[in-house]
């Protein structure tokens, strides 16, 4: 299971790095300095949010990532716990800062409308969930080693249950990947654009549903977490719709900004 995680990660690495490339190169075509787009600022925090998380999922994999808890040592579970605890923050951060990118692209290029407004209203939830869930990702345990103890018996008087804030936290980050790929799409379909034009614009934007797909199979493996002790296997399992949540959501921001290459590779 780890390995798999592995080529996973080695994958849509690159694939994002190629999205984030694509897109200055778009900015350049299209003569616009490049720094004049805060949601590109944003978009480089999540990169490394997500290069963060990465780094400590491929230095967990020869510590058995993915293994039955049984087959894990002291240390081993030890060092796991470790490093989901500091994943908490990062994914937290990275997931926010994407958001944030998409939302102030759509401050920009939708004139001053309701989706303005309701992406600024976004924006500010966005905010308001990273204060909120943060916190309570550093505190699920007192003292925070708790998390991390070599004797299991301390983690389980001195924190409580991660299972019932990662609910909360990826019920609540579903609903604003909706809101994400909900609000653009009564202004896009009043546009004046050919039917097919409409249709591009709508799968651009809607890319971020994918996002949603994948937050919607993570709560489900959230409550069969609940079910069982064997939180290592199932954290293999975890790892992957988390940077695969990242991953999609830096797509979903890039893509729609390459068109400028779109139209020049595809062009007759």
């Amino acid at each position: 299971r780890g390995k798999s995680l592995n080529v996973w990660m080695i994958v849509f690495t690159t694939i994002t790095t190629i999205s984030l490339v694509g897109r200055f190169s778009a900015y350049h075509m299209q003569k616009r300095k490049l720094l004049s787009g805060i949601s590109t600022v944003k978009l480089n925090l999540e990169k490394a949010s997500l290069i963060a998380m990465e780094i400590t999922a491929w230095i967990t994999l020869p510590v058995n990532l993915g293994a039955h808890v049984l087959e894990l040592s002291p240390e081993q579970a030890s060092f796991q716990h470790r490093i989901q605890y500091s994943s908490g923050v990062t994914w937290t951060v990275a997931t926010v800062a994407c958001k944030m990118a998409v939302l102030w692209m759509y401050t920009h290029i939708f004139p001053p409308s309701p989706v303005r407004l309701a992406s600024w209203i976004t924006m500010g939830c966005s905010l308001s969930y990273a204060i909120a869930f943060i916190p309570v990702f550093m505190t699920a345990c007192n003292p925070p080693s708790a998390a991390w103890a070599l004797d299991p018996m301390i983690a389980m008087a001195k924190c409580h249950p991660i299972q019932q804030q990662e609910f909360a936290s990826v019920s609540v980050n579903m609903a604003l990947d909706l809101a994400v790929v909900v609000i653009p799409m009564p202004a896009v379909w009043k546009l004046q654009l050919p039917m097919r034009k409409k249709i591009t614009v709508t799968c651009l934007f809607s890319l971020g549903l994918a996002v949603v797909a994948v937050s919607a199979w993570r709560i489900v493996t959230t409550v069969e977490s609940m079910k069982t002790l064997d939180w290592s296997y199932v954290l293999a399992t975890v790892a992957l719709q988390s940077h695969l949540e990242l991953w999609l959501g830096i797509l979903a921001a890039n893509l729609p900004m390459m068109s400028p290459i779109f139209k020049k590779a595809f062009a007759p």
